[in-house]
């Protein structure tokens, strides 16, 4: 038989008709089951599929058929107290997701043949595990739990793991990039909310070596694709002006402490817009290179480098009918 979804923990509040009926309860937690969860991914040689985990040189494991049900992913498009603490409880860094003791063994070893994922990754710490981007993908509050993650596992769980704290972004921008669909998730707030770890990251004092630098490349091109999202697809005029802020000053933080330069940061800025035929997107990628222009006195890159730089990374337009300017640019309009 199947599992029911949740397990009543605890009532704190009863309250009565004078016919002792029970008319509400309050403060009502919950606990969600294990078996939910279990099953849906194990220990094996198959290496990571998708590209974000390639790069943080996830372990090897494999994805079975099952996915997270309709009831866990209904439970969580509520945001409250018990939905919170039921989320910390489920993915964070405590979570017997990551446990690796005899019993949770065993039940997987029942369920999938298998031994549990190991998610262990920069620092000895857990990497955020692929059964939040499962519900990430479905859920109608993407916004609300995509921080909730990031204030568990950067701010607090990975504080003093810099490497760690890099992963987990380059991760969580790859799959906003990929299965962001709400409205909210691309508006004005919470645009704001996650540059504070975009500029935490490429500030922060710490040992970078080559490989956190390659890294830091591949989140700046993540990150600059989010941005121009937000400002095509989901347009509006406070989005436009935060979108110009951040550029910027991702620019003239470029370099500091030993992070990527700003060469690297505006090619990889550049090389995300020549990916949309957005005039608004055009318009902040040249604003980006004039800012660069005005803040590197010495042998900056040169505006054919740019656009030849630009023609290398356009895409294909998607078919259908094109404009006059497509074919033959704007130099006459």
């Amino acid at each position: 038989m199947k599992n029911k979804l949740l397990e009543v923990k605890n009532l704190k509040k009863i309250f009565h008709t004078e016919k002792d009926d029970v008319l509400a309860l309050e403060d009502v937690s919950f606990e969600l089951y294990e078996n939910e969860f279990i099953g849906m991914y194990y220990k094996d040689n198959t290496p990571p599929g998708a590209e974000c985990d390639r790069i943080v040189e996830m372990n090897s494991g494999f994805r079975t058929s099952k996915r997270l049900s309709s009831d866990v992913v209904t439970y969580f498009d509520k945001f409250n107290n018990d939905t919170q603490a039921a989320f910390k409880e489920s993915f964070g860094p405590n979570s017997f997701i990551y446990k690796r003791n005899r019993r949770i063994t065993r039940k997987y070893l029942k369920i999938t043949g298998h031994e549990p994922y190991d998610y262990t990754g920069a620092d000895g710490l857990v990497n955020i595990s692929w059964e939040f981007f499962q519900l990430y993908r479905w859920s109608e509050l993407q916004e609300k739990w995509i921080l909730e993650i990031l204030v568990i596992f950067n701010d607090d769980y990975a504080a003093k793991s810099p490497k760690m704290q890099l992963d987990n972004l380059i991760r969580v921008f790859f799959h906003i990039n990929t299965f962001g669909k709400t409205e909210n998730m691309f508006g004005y707030r919470i645009m704001d909310y996650l540059y504070k770890y975009i500029k935490d990251t490429f500030m922060k004092r710490c040992e970078v070596d080559d490989k956190m630098r390659e890294k830091e490349k591949i989140l700046a091109e993540y990150y600059s694709k989010y941005l121009f999202n937000c400002i095509s697809n989901h347009y509006s005029e406070q989005s436009l002006n935060l979108a110009t802020k951040i550029i910027k000053e991702l620019l003239s933080m470029s370099g500091i402490n030993g992070h990527i330069d700003k060469e690297t940061m505006l090619l990889a800025i550049i090389a995300q817009a020549a990916k949309f035929y957005d005039k608004n997107v055009e318009t902040l990628a040249t604003t980006a290179y004039n800012h660069y222009l005005n803040n590197t006195p010495e042998d900056p890159l040169n505006p054919a480098f740019i656009i030849n730089y630009i023609q290398k990374n356009r895409q294909e337009m998607p078919t259908g009918q094109i404009s006059r300017s497509d074919l033959f640019g704007e130099e006459y309009s």
